[in-house]
């Protein structure tokens, strides 16, 4: 898991705009243990939450993946830029959404690119 608490992650919630965006208490978050998963996999959005959810790839793709017992699929996306600077002033790495897991402790990171601007 994360190097640093749930109790450090929360305090910087409060100095963000947003703090739905990191929360994960979204209808269909999939929540599986990372220790008995074969393969663990994270799905990287290179936009905003809000951004992402909307697109059906991503929603896809993490519902197959977690259809597959051995297989344990979360999300994460590119973190506001109020974000991003706690973020970097906590020396904290980016983590997925569901278990808060930095990305390097996930097997594979797969990163959607859906068009051109993005």
């Amino acid at each position: 898991m994360g190097e640093r608490t749930d109790l450090d992650f929360d305090t910087l919630l409060a100095r963000v705009t947003k703090p739905a965006r990191y929360t994960n208490h979204e209808w269909n978050a999939v929540h599986k243990a990372h220790e008995p998963a074969r393969v663990r996999f994270v799905l990287a959005y290179p936009d905003v939450y809000e951004v992402g959810m909307s697109h059906l790839g991503l929603q896809v793709l993490y519902h197959v993946l977690n259809s597959h017992p051995e297989y344990l699929s979360e999300r994460v996306f590119s973190p506001w830029p109020d974000m991003a600077e706690q973020l970097r002033a906590q020396h904290l790495p980016l983590m997925s959404l569901e278990s808060r897991t930095p990305l390097n402790k996930f097997d594979a990171i797969g990163i959607t690119l859906p068009y051109d601007l993005t």
